[in-house]
């Protein structure tokens, strides 16, 4: 038990490093910015419910934004993110899978993998935006911003469960 929260913890402080010391730097023509805090909840194993993931995802959310200096965006995006993945991985797996099963490219295969971080960075991306901008004023702006990060975040988020799994 221990282990497990002191794994999550320890992922989550990286993830946390990673978004905070590199991706607030990237600005890509002013729009792209690689957002790599879904990976957190893209990695929570199956048999976690809900309530947990949500508590993680929130307590991930809410320090990122203290040291972006982003009020509450992470933290409502996350949150939001994080209670949306337990049904939509149940949806995606098939009845045999181990209880204990975490999300990767081996556990789910490659194309279902993908989809699952792609739908779960969407979801996160469009509540991050939809709370970030607050209005639908300037709607190109926010299209061109939400696409370009979203592509940006899945490139990282990919690339780095890659590089994690050797593949």
């Amino acid at each position: 038990m221990i282990y497990l929260f002191l794994k999550r913890f320890l992922l989550l402080l990286g993830i946390l490093a990673l978004q905070v010391l590199v991706c607030n730097n990237i600005h890509l023509y002013g729009y792209a910015t690689p957002m790599v805090c879904a990976l957190f909840v893209i990695r929570m194993p199956l048999n976690v419910g809900r309530i947990p993931c949500m508590m993680w995802a929130f307590a991930l959310g809410l320090l990122t934004d203290m040291f972006s200096n982003t009020p509450g965006e992470t933290v409502g995006s996350l949150t939001f993110t994080a209670f949306v993945a337990p049904p939509l991985l149940q949806a995606m797996v098939t009845k045999e899978s181990l209880e204990d099963m975490v999300p990767d490219y081996r556990t789910m295969g490659v194309w279902n993998h993908i989809r699952y971080a792609t739908i779960l960075t969407l979801v996160q991306h469009i509540s991050y935006y939809a709370l970030a901008f607050f209005s639908f004023f300037n709607m190109q702006q926010i299209l061109i911003s939400l696409g370009s990060s979203l592509l940006l975040s899945l490139l990282f988020i990919l690339s780095l469960e890659s590089l994690a799994h050797g593949q």
